[in-house]
Parts: structure tokens; sequence; C-alpha cells
């Protein structure tokens, strides 16, 4: 049976999320509707990052073993619905200059993702233990940081890294490199 988190623990999150959102429009000196604006823009950016967390972690209960019927229970909603809204039916569908990188870990992407992109192989998407891999004419490397923290992004874009996506508790990054792609042995 799924455990479910005390009313302190909750609270705290919230006051987290809370805080977060103050944080994005403390101290601006701007009218009030420009005010609200941030304030719905901070808002919208929690709830993404919010669902994006909790389809993960019913993949990963899922993964675990944890039937569709005790996700339903622990999200307020049926059986049916969990499975509607979090199944997920196929892997993606790849094609001649695109590739799966299964199974990948926190432990060995970082390494598989170097090799691949030794080969010209660069990360567009990712998903429960997968990469999804596009095949192109260079070298690429890859770049997997910790929580986000303000500016890292900004700081990464400018150095040449373009941003693939965002899974709690890391970033993902890719760049090209101005060397051309080792051939895959057969």
């Amino acid at each position: 049976m799924m455990k479910k988190i005390d009313d302190h623990v909750a609270e705290q999150i919230r006051e987290s999320i809370t805080e977060a959102i103050n944080s994005a429009i403390r101290d601006k000196t701007r009218e009030d509707e420009v005010i609200s604006e941030l304030v719905i823009a901070a808002t919208q950016v929690g709830l993404d990052h919010s669902q994006e967390l909790l389809s993960q972690a019913v993949l990963a209960a899922r993964h675990a073993g944890v039937s569709w019927s005790e996700i339903g229970d622990q999200l307020g909603v049926t059986k049916q619905a969990a499975q509607q809204r979090y199944r997920v039916t196929k892997t993606p569908v790849v094609g001649a200059t695109q590739r799966l990188l299964k199974p990948v870990t926190a432990l060995n992407e970082m390494a598989k993702l170097a090799d691949a992109g030794a080969h010209g192989w660069h990360s567009i998407s990712y998903g429960w233990l997968y990469h999804l891999l596009e095949k192109s004419d260079q070298q690429w490397e890859h770049h997997r940081d910790g929580f986000p923290i303000p500016g890292n992004r900004k700081r990464l874009e400018a150095d040449g890294w373009t941003w693939i996506g965002t899974t709690y508790p890391w970033q993902y990054f890719k760049r090209p490199l101005d060397t051309p792609a080792f051939k895959e042995s057969l």
C-alpha cells in the first residue's frame, strides 16, 4: 500500500512552492498588472514542473510494482483515470536517423551519451531509462546539471549548450563539437 505524507510535510511543500513563486517577483517595482503577469508566469512554471515530477513518480511507482488502483487511490482518481493519464503505451518511434539508447541510469547515462556523442548521436528527448538520439555528422557532448540553480541554464546556453529538458533532479544539455563524428563499427 502506498504511503501518504503527513500534514506537516505537505505544508512544507506548499510553503516552498509559494516562496519560489514569491522570489520570482520579489523586489519588483512595477505596476500591479505586470506583477500579476509575473505571478501567473511563475505559477505556470511551478505547475508544469510539478506535473512532470508527478508523471515521473507514477512511472517509478509502476516500475516498482505499485498497482494502478493504488496509484489512483493516492491521486484521488479512479484506476482507469490514472491509467489514461499516465500509462506509457509505447516507446518513441525510431527511424533510420534515430535510435534509443537504453537502458540508462543516473550512474551510466553520461558515459553512454559521451560514447554515442563521439559517433554523432545526440539526445533529442528522454524518458524512463532511455534517451532518444538523433544522428548527425559531427561529435556532440552532453551535460547533466544538478537541480536547476538560477542562472545556470543561461550560463550554459551562453557557452553554446542547448537545453534538452529537465527531469528532477537533473537538467540535460548538449552542444555540437567542431569535430567529425567517428564512424561506427558494425
